[in-house]
């Protein structure tokens, strides 16, 4: 059995593989695709080398099952917005693509918002926010760039889930024995996403408007799964908050106890320690845990790696980091804080990419990628 998730160096964003099947069948869905540059400099070219080693069939095109996009932050979503730029310039100019993508899941913010609020509208306050409100802004240009990119090429976004917004509680499968359930945003963060969106687009002030999508987005509109194949299961956070995933859990029938076990979990928001406590981690255990960040804005922050230690005590786990060193002294901090547990008679696993490589490979399954 195929079943492994590959980690991506997606600098300070999330860019993941996962792979299922088997090693002549394999199966694909890509989560995220990373910040400007990481599409060129890494997906593609991890993408072009399964394609080389096949199996592809006769239109020469890696099949890839589904795409997900978390949320439509530039280090979530742009890396996703440039394959789906390519994929439809092959189509328009009718170019054999090197790729096929079957589904793609994500709430753009046309659907998620619900509103007939103008683009231009839109526009108008960007033009007069100031740089960093304006970079915010332009996440709801790429979100309804990518849906029409999608369209473009004939795909219609979240047909397994029904179409329209994906929410808590629905779930699709996919070949191969790959279930998904959806863990967030809730119907009730819908609702208030919608409200606060049309509220503050109607009063034009950039600077809240722009506070309240950098949170909105990170936690009301983040995608949360459980993938599951078999008895294993990951847990796939996005940028959400901690308490926002338990509650979903919950209401999912995932966590009906105290904890509820994962053999994957990635850690939210890059290790952010805003979005975690000591409670989120004790009450969802993992084996292995997924930190990506490259230490820019702090991600991930110490405390966070801190709380996880405190959380998991002696028991054995593994924290998997994209990066060995990195921008904010990355490489010093971790080494501090491995160096904190051991003293503390708490002795944890790490692991990185190997040296030269573009990604580190979690293998839950008996084949390898």
């Amino acid at each position: 059995m195929l079943f492994s998730l590959e980690v991506l160096k997606a600098e300070h964003g999330d860019c993941l593989l996962l792979h299922w099947g088997s090693a002549s069948a394999p199966r694909r869905l890509l989560i995220d695709g990373g910040p400007a540059g990481v599409y060129q400099s890494t997906l593609r070219p991890r993408l072009m080398q399964l394609r080389q080693r096949g199996p592809v069939g006769r239109s020469g095109r890696l099949p890839i099952d589904a795409v997900v996009v978390s949320h439509a932050h530039p280090d979530h979503i742009v890396g996703v917005l440039e394959l789906f730029r390519e994929l439809r310039r092959d189509r328009e100019q009718r170019r054999r693509a090197p790729f096929r993508v079957k589904r793609l899941w994500h709430n753009s913010w046309a659907e998620l918002v619900a509103t007939d609020v103008a683009a231009e509208d839109v526009a108008a306050v960007a033009e007069e926010a100031s740089p960093t409100v304006a970079a915010i802004l332009r996440s709801v240009d790429r979100s309804n760039e990518l849906a029409d990119a999608a369209r473009a090429i004939g795909l219609s976004a979240n047909r397994a889930f029904g179409g329209g917004v994906i929410q808590a509680g629905e779930a699709a499968r996919l070949a191969r024995g790959l279930s998904v359930t959806v863990i967030g945003p809730n119907a009730e963060q819908v609702s208030a996403l919608r409200e606060k969106w049309r509220e503050n687009l109607r009063r034009q002030e950039p600077s809240e408007l722009a506070a309240f999508l950098d949170k909105a987005v990170l936690n009301l509109a983040s995608i949360v799964l459980v993938v599951a194949r078999g008895r294993k299961r990951l847990l796939l956070t996005g940028d959400a908050r901690g308490d926002h995933v338990l509650r979903g859990l919950q209401d999912a029938g995932v966590l009906t106890g105290t904890t509820a076990h994962f053999d994957v979990l990635k850690v939210p928001h890059h290790g952010s320690d805003r979005n975690v406590t000591v409670d989120f981690f004790r009450r969802l255990p993992a084996d292995h845990y997924i930190v990506s960040g490259n230490g820019k804005f702090g991600n991930p922050e110490t405390e966070t790696l801190r709380m996880l230690a405190e959380a998991r005590g002696a028991a054995p786990y593994t924290v998997h980091f994209t990066y060995r060193d990195g921008e904010q002294q990355l490489g010093r901090r971790i080494r501090a804080w491995q160096a904190e547990q051991r003293a503390a008679g708490r002795p944890v696993k790490t692991a990185f990419p190997k040296r030269g490589t573009r990604s580190l490979l979690v293998e839950l399954g008996d084949e390898n990628v």
